[in-house]
């Protein structure tokens, strides 16, 4: 067993948490698009990391209810890299190693932009589309737009939940003239056939359909002091991040109960990301 490390980390996000298929969790706790990540909004969401360079990440949260999908970009967008968030669907799963018609673009900036069958096509940019949501939108000077909500209906791309439960994605952040990044990091945002494939699921988050495998128990929330995780009879990898995606603590092969020191951190918001060969956890926890 890999030694339990019990040190600060000043390290990028780990590139093991990213994998070519994901699963949407099934959660219907409101989500309001404000670009302000309230914990009942997103403690049961999925996440993933998007590789900015060696020293930053963009971290990207995603769930779904019974009419939409959720995403909350939040890292150094505008205040360092000037960086937008963008949505690839491939809904029918057609792939392809160029776009096609049904294969969608979503974009955040100071507009709203969207294509069904091209990347990158501004002719249909507003500040409110009538059928997504995108926010906040960027603006010149201060405040700066580094938490972004989106909200995509799955009737808006013709993805009925009832019948279908996988597409192709894509999420990535890009300053659309240089810098294009992209998860998975194998992707091209120009090739659906390199995107990953989702999976959405029909389980509601927090419900363990495996009563052998039940889903780790992490506590207080909110905690001032001591964090405490029970694996319930699980094994896995463990990390803690902040918004940004900096990791900050990391140990390896935990199991049991186990007690985190969290006094020395700021007050704000954190992730526990858990990850086993069976599956992935994460949990939004605040600490006081």
């Amino acid at each position: 067993m890999k030694k339990l490390l019990h040190s600060l980390l000043l390290i990028g996000a780990a590139s093991s948490l990213q994998a070519q298929h994901i699963e949407f969790p099934l959660d219907t706790n409101t989500v309001t698009i404000d670009g302000v990540m309230n914990q009942s909004e997103w403690q049961n969401a999925q996440t993933i990391l998007i590789n900015v360079n060696t020293a930053e990440t963009v971290q990207v949260m995603f769930k779904h209810d019974n009419n939409a999908m959720y995403f909350a970009y939040s890292g150094k967008l505008e205040s360092a890299n000037a960086l937008f968030p963008e949505v690839l669907l491939d809904p029918k799963n057609v792939g392809g190693s160029s776009w096609s018609n049904g294969q969608w673009w979503f974009h955040v900036s100071a507009t709203d932009c969207e294509d069904s069958t091209n990347y990158g096509i501004y002719n249909n940019c507003m500040a409110v589309q009538p059928d997504w949501q995108g926010a906040p939108n960027f603006t010149m000077g201060a405040p700066m737009t580094d938490t972004v909500e989106i909200r995509i209906p799955f009737s808006k791309v013709g993805f009925s939940t009832a019948t279908m439960d996988t597409m192709g994605i894509s999420m990535m952040v890009t300053n659309t003239v240089s810098a294009y990044h992209l998860y998975p990091t194998t992707a091209d945002r120009n090739m659906p056939n390199t995107w990953a494939k989702a999976t959405f699921s029909k389980v509601y988050a927090g419900i363990s359909s495996l009563q052998e495998k039940p889903l780790p128990i992490i506590f207080p929330n909110p905690v001032k002091n001591e964090l405490h995780i029970d694996m319930r009879n699980a094994t896995g990898d463990m990390t803690i991040t902040d918004i940004t995606g900096a990791v900050l603590y990391r140990s390896d092969d935990i199991k049991g109960r186990i007690t985190i020191p969290v006094a020395h951190l700021a007050a704000g918001t954190y992730l526990v990301h858990i990850m086993s060969e069976q599956s992935q956890f994460t949990k939004l926890f605040i600490k006081q």
